[in-house]
């Protein structure tokens, strides 16, 4: 029975801790990545202050999203078991190089032009290395 629930909570905890951890690396990586704008010189005065304004809740958004990928991994380590954790990072992981293609091109990734190379192949199989870590992770939890 440990086993059956064990599978069980790992297929639907797998989805989501990944809905969770893709989301929240989604905003710090496009805090990285992606430019506040640069008011022209020439307008109105109002207009480079709303600029200024974009520039001070962009930084903010950014500290909100470090608070929570940090807050979600120590919830993670401290009421989950390790591996859980670890397979929440390697979700993370995973996703980091798509989003980056992504920031890049403008565009969502699909199936026709998915990108090709050594590093998406890796992001792919860190997707499915994190069942077993999750599985294990919750088959140590379950009672």
């Amino acid at each position: 029975m440990k086993i059956f629930l064990s599978i069980l909570y790992t297929a639907v905890g797998w989805f989501v801790l990944m809905w969770l951890s893709t989301n929240i690396i989604g905003m710090v990586v496009r805090g990285f990545f992606e430019q506040t704008p640069k008011a022209p010189d020439d307008d109105h005065p109002f207009i480079k202050n709303e600029y200024k304004k974009l520039g001070r809740s962009r930084v903010f958004v950014e500290l909100i999203s470090w608070a929570l990928l940090l807050g979600f991994l120590l919830l993670v380590y401290w009421y989950l078991h390790i591996f859980v954790f670890l397979a929440a990072i390697m979700l993370m992981f995973s996703r980091i190089p798509d989003l980056i293609w992504e920031i890049k091109h403008g565009k969502k990734i699909t199936r026709t032009d998915a990108p090709k190379g050594g590093i998406y192949t890796v992001g792919t199989l860190l997707d499915f290395a994190s069942v077993p870590a999750l599985w294990w992770g919750i088959f140590q939890l379950v009672g």
